[in-house]
């Protein structure tokens, strides 16, 4: 018997006291992501209630805010946020304790049982080595026929009876271990599982840093909430794939506050800020007991700046400086796609 097929088998045996030791819901399920854009896979044993969290995250570095994309596989019915903190002490003691601040994110597609990341189907018969010690000489027929029903339905193909039991082992009417008698016509038939309908999100968002500060860990967690899944998906238990990916921007971040500007905007003061073309503006952010808090925005003019091979926008700034309050703040130049922040004074002075 393969050695797949062999852990299939004994799994569907002890099935009845494998659920029984899962019986006990827990409230949270909690997992790391592998790596950037690397797919972390979650089981959701049989019997969970649906009251369970599912919880996942990642330690983003730097502090510079950057863009996320985050893709979800599951169960019809899952729901799922995403919030953000600066790391305090470890990536345990800020999931329990973080200051977290909601990230709003921007949905690209649900298709169903359609993604990048579902696993991969085999389709090809695996090659099965027979075993001198297999469980069917102890097994009555039904029994047999049941389990062989069951692993059928796992695995996506047909499983025959070869496969699981070599020859001269065939299934009694009566098993040895169990010392239970069942009456020929009698059978056992295989537990009528619902097909789990799987849909598949993706969405990006921001995830705000403070440059400012000397922070340079940031935990992202996704929660997964299981309440809409359907009961008889949680009783049978399934399986989740997801995973987050940063994208940094790392073209130039060239920056300067002229305190009185002559030209067309004379002699108001000007933000010049390196270009990320399209429709742009700033977020002035101030962060306050650890969260950003966006104090304003202001659009970017549609008339560039060429200088000594930069292309700038300019952001008239008298309003950024008056809700800066002559202090050092974030400011986050973005067109809704990409996204980089810089620091600097508020100050109506040159830099």
């Amino acid at each position: 018997m393969g050695l797949a097929l062999m852990k299939i088998f004994i799994r569907a045996i002890i099935g009845v006291s494998v659920l029984a030791s899962y019986a006990s819901a827990e409230s949270k399920i909690v997992a790391k992501f592998p790596g950037n854009n690397q797919v972390a896979t979650i089981v959701v044993p049989a019997q969970t209630a649906g009251t369970t969290q599912v919880v996942l995250y990642s330690i983003l570095k730097g502090n510079n805010s950057s863009q996320i994309g985050v893709e979800v596989l599951g169960a019809k019915g899952l729901q799922a946020s995403v919030d953000a903190s600066q790391v305090n002490g470890s990536a345990l003691s800020t999931l329990e304790k973080g200051n977290f601040w909601k990230i709003y994110l921007k949905s690209s597609n649900t298709n169903s049982r359609k993604s990048a990341i579902s696993p991969a189907i085999q389709s090809s018969a695996a090659v099965v080595k027979r075993s001198s010690d297999s469980n069917c000489g102890s097994l009555p027929a039904s029994v047999i026929s049941a389990i062989l029903a069951n692993i059928s339905q796992q695995l996506g193909r047909p499983v025959s009876y070869e496969e699981i039991c070599p020859s001269g082992t065939e299934g009694s009417n009566q098993s040895s271990n169990e010392g239970i008698e069942i009456p020929d016509g009698n059978s056992i038939t295989p537990v009528d599982q619902p097909q789990i309908e799987q849909t598949y999100g993706s969405a990006t968002g921001f995830v705000e840093k403070d440059s400012c500060s000397k922070v340079k860990e940031y935990l992202v967690r996704v929660t997964l909430n299981l309440e809409k899944v359907a009961p008889e998906v949680l009783a049978q238990g399934f399986e989740i794939r997801a995973r987050l990916q940063e994208v940094e921007y790392t073209g130039g971040k060239a920056a300067s506050l002229k305190p009185v500007s002559d030209g067309m905007y004379a002699p108001r003061p000007l933000l010049l800020m390196q270009s990320l073309g399209g429709g742009q503006w700033v977020n002035m952010v101030k962060w306050i007991k650890g969260r950003p808090r966006i104090i304003t925005k202001v659009p970017a003019s549609p008339s560039i700046v060429f200088y000594r091979g930069l292309v700038l926008v300019r952001i008239v700034a008298d309003k950024l400086i008056a809700a800066g309050g002559g202090k050092k703040v974030n400011y986050e130049l973005t067109n809704g796609e990409i996204i980089y922040g810089i620091c600097g004074s508020s100050q109506k002075k040159r830099w």
